[in-house]
């Protein structure tokens, strides 16, 4: 455990020094204030319509910033063999995929707590100073905007685990590619798999079943419905999808080290 802690934190302060992760996250907090501007033919649903947007562009920025972590922290280091110097520290492979991934981990929650406050200080902006008048007694600090961030957050570090694989093999174009079919893929299993299924039993096709399991369910993640609406996301709900964020994560980094381990970084 002393390795991996000191492995993400190594990686996590390199990640943080890197000018293309300083420059995404600037993008993100700009990108969330002009979001408000989307909102202007809002027709009075304004401010639903800018936590939507607001969620949805942290949600954006995050998947650029883990995709640019995870290429830089680990595809980089082994084609350039930084990634020996470490090896030849009293280190298995398997330490330091899971060092990384944390530190990409660390980065990301640090990324979301200040795309989180630029949502936040541009809603109490929206709610205090803009045109709509009938929006003024929803809270600032609203839980909804909380919960879903959280579960942006959550389909994040989904991916970025996908993306962490991805970048023992692949540099930063074919991981993004990966990540954004996986991405789509992801919002249209239930879509997808609903074809196999029997119409009669409801049971779905083993071999159809097995991909459905294999793939991320990320609409797991979607609330945008609620968001626009006004429908309250239940506290549970959100505890249910982490619980399936920590048991997919782990899955994903057993996978990942079995196959770091036979990944030749000579």
């Amino acid at each position: 455990m002393h390795n991996i802690a000191t492995i993400a934190r190594n990686s996590a302060r390199e990640i943080l020094k890197q000018r293309s992760f300083l420059v995404v996250l600037a993008l993100g907090i700009v990108a969330i204030f002009m979001g408000r501007y989307l909102t202007l033919f809002g027709l009075g649903m304004e401010v639903e319509m800018f936590k939507d947007i607001g969620t949805t562009t942290i949600l954006f920025f995050g998947l650029l910033m883990v995709v640019f972590a995870s290429s830089s922290t680990i595809y980089d280091e082994i084609e350039n063999k930084t990634m020996l110097t470490i090896l030849s520290r009293p280190v298995t492979k398997g330490e330091v995929l899971t060092g990384k991934f944390f530190g990409i981990v660390v980065t990301v929650t640090i990324a979301f707590a200040v795309l989180l406050a630029a949502f936040l200080l541009t809603h109490w902006w929206f709610l205090n100073f803009e045109y709509s008048h009938s929006i003024k007694e929803q809270p600032f600090f609203h839980p909804q905007i909380i919960k879903g961030v959280v579960l942006a957050y959550m389909q994040v570090l989904v991916l970025g685990g996908v993306s962490v694989i991805m970048s023992i093999f692949v540099g930063l174009l074919p991981n993004i590619s990966v990540c954004g079919v996986v991405f789509v893929i992801g919002h249209l299993t239930d879509y997808i798999f609903s074809e196999f299924r029997d119409v009669v039993t409801n049971e779905i096709n083993p071999v159809a079943n097995f991909f459905y399991v294999l793939i991320p369910n990320l609409e797991h993640y979607n609330v945008s419905n609620a968001l626009m609406t006004g429908i309250e996301i239940p506290t549970s709900y959100v505890l249910l999808a982490g619980t399936y964020t920590v048991a997919y994560i782990t899955v994903l980094l057993i996978i990942g080290n079995i196959l770091f381990n036979r990944r030749e970084v000579l």
